[in-house]
């Protein structure tokens, strides 16, 4: 990426606190708020797309366009600068180098018990919030610091004391390591299966619960390794769609989140994922206290937006979008949804490049449906575009699955019957390759490759035909079937005002002998 993309990036990454802070931190740095690189930030921080030929033309009488390119690089540090300093009050990686020079130049200067006073403080913030590779980093310092006095005994005392922190710290490390390596375990699975659709899927997600590290209660040693047990848990309970302990597990996590004295630099991507499926738990087991968890959700997105952590803010963002589409699905609230796709399709653009490609392929599943609902096909087509023409950023599967099928199902809306053949065997052919060809795809291609060859004619009876393929399906009770039940649904209805049931799943046999 060139210097020009990586400065606009970054501006454009800026919430107006920030912006606010910077215009400050350079007229107190110049005591000029004119300067050059101050009328550069505000001219590129005015261009939704960065067109820097429009930059030269405005600034032509400007010495500065002359050395454009060092304008350009200066502006860059200083904002990078400005930011550490607007961060350093609850940013623990930025206050970690400054106070490890602070500390080195009060011991040069022989400064000793300034030095440890600073190391004290400094390695406290540390062990609070457990940043336990720093926190190493830390006592080895304070091990320079006090063999500096070993000539008393606090200082033998406290030497001794350092050497069992950092065993600590080692051992720490090492249980949080055993919990990261079996959530990438689950992690692997989950994305190949999820959603278990058949017995034996949900019983390969399931065999993870008798793991050592998972059975009988944790055995964390940190609020670190706590929060990945409860995301092992998480990611089990919501691929075998089992919403009950799902819902159970979510709130033991916001427990022990609540609890804890971390900085909300190292917690809020936490917190947003655990309420993020407790919604999806509490909506679908009809939970009464579903709308307190929604309002707690919103309430601590706009608390945080573009505070403390700006990539786990927006992924916060990303998921109540997620959430909330969710919602005006489930609950057939056509009115909500029609008004939130715009602003969520808005933010998918802006922040595509660095959001969770797991979540924001499922945020794009959920607006092609929107869009379909509304009758804008051609919105609807362009997010399975983006799922199905970069499949190889999207870990999950079945959100590619999903994503082809719903391009199938919109080329009929569309009656591009010619493009449909070809689309439809290269679809097959995709999700039989991926083990994804279940009985519903493969109903699902077989009404979409009929009409193909019949060029539209006889839709009716192809339809009445793949209705009652789908009645035979449903009721086996084998599939998880929520999107893709959806997506048929959504296809049978077209634009009309649709009522989804409560229980899309229970209750989609009686949908489709209705439709």
């Amino acid at each position: 990426m060139r210097t020009s993309d990586n400065l606009f990036t970054l501006i454009k990454s800026m919430g107006p606190p920030e912006k606010r802070y910077f215009r400050l931190f350079s007229t107190q740095q110049q005591g000029d708020s004119k300067q050059n690189y101050l009328k550069l930030f505000d001219a590129i921080d005015e261009q939704e797309v960065y067109n820097e030929a429009v930059i030269l033309e405005k600034f032509a009488d400007e010495k500065f366009v002359k050395h454009f390119s060092q304008t350009k690089k200066y502006l860059y540090d200083n904002i990078l600068k400005a930011l550490k300093l607007f961060f350093a009050d609850y940013c623990i990686s930025v206050k970690l180098p400054d106070a490890i020079k602070d500390m080195r130049v009060l011991l040069n200067k022989g400064m000793v018990k300034p030095a440890l006073k600073q190391y004290e403080k400094i390695e406290n913030v540390f062990m609070v919030n457990e940043q336990f590779g720093a926190l190493f980093d830390i006592l080895n310092f304070g091990e320079q610091l006090w063999r500096a006095t070993l000539n008393t005994e606090q200082g033998q005392k406290k030497v001794r004391e350092i050497f069992q922190q950092k065993q600590m710290c080692l051992q720490y490390l090492g249980n949080l390591n055993e919990y990261i390596f079996l959530y990438n375990e689950i992690k692997y699975k989950y994305n190949k299966i999820f959603p278990a659709r058949t017995p034996e899927e949900e019983e390969e997600l399931k065999d993870f619960l008798e793991h050592p590290m998972l059975k009988a209660g944790n055995k964390t040693l940190s609020v670190h390794a706590e929060m990945k047990y409860y995301e092992c848990l998480i990611m089990i309970y919501h691929g075998t769609s089992d919403f009950t302990k799902l819902r159970a597990t979510c709130l033991e996590a916001l427990k022990i989140m609540d609890k804890t004295e971390m900085n909300q630099y190292f917690t809020l991507d936490w917190h947003t994922m655990v309420y993020h499926r407790l919604l999806t738990a509490a909506m679908f087991l009809g939970d009464a206290d579903f709308e307190k968890y929604k309002a707690e959700f919103e309430k601590y997105i706009d608390t945080y937006k573009f505070r403390v952590n700006l990539l786990d803010s927006i992924n916060g963002q990303l998921r109540f979008h997620n959430a909330a589409l969710s919602i005006n699905f489930y609950r057939g609230e056509w009115d909500e949804l029609f008004a939130h796709i715009n602003s969520c399709s808005s933010f998918l653009e802006t922040y595509w490049t660095i959001l969770d490609p797991a979540v924001r392929a499922d945020t794009a599943l959920k607006l092609a449906q929107a869009f379909a609902v509304a009758g804008k096909y051609e919105a609807a087509m362009y997010w399975t575009e983006q799922i199905a023409l970069e499949e190889k950023d999207f870990p999950i599967v079945s959100q590619v699955s999903w994503a082809r099928q719903l391009r199938v199902l919109l080329n009929i809306n569309q009656g591009n019957f010619t493009f449909l053949e070809s689309l439809t065997r290269s679809t097959y052919r995709w999700l039989t390759k991926h083990g994804k060809a279940y009985e519903t795809e493969r109903a699902l291609l077989k009404f979409a490759n009929r009409t193909a060859k019949n060029e539209g004619f006889e839709l009716q009876k192809h339809q009445t035909a793949f209705r009652r393929q789908l009645t035979k399906i449903f009721p086996q009770g084998k599939e998880k079937r929520y999107m893709i039940g959806l997506n048929i649904l959504l296809w049978l209805k077209g634009n009309q005002n649709v009522q989804v049931p409560e229980n899309l799943a229970k209750k989609m046999e009686e949908v489709l002998r209705a439709a």
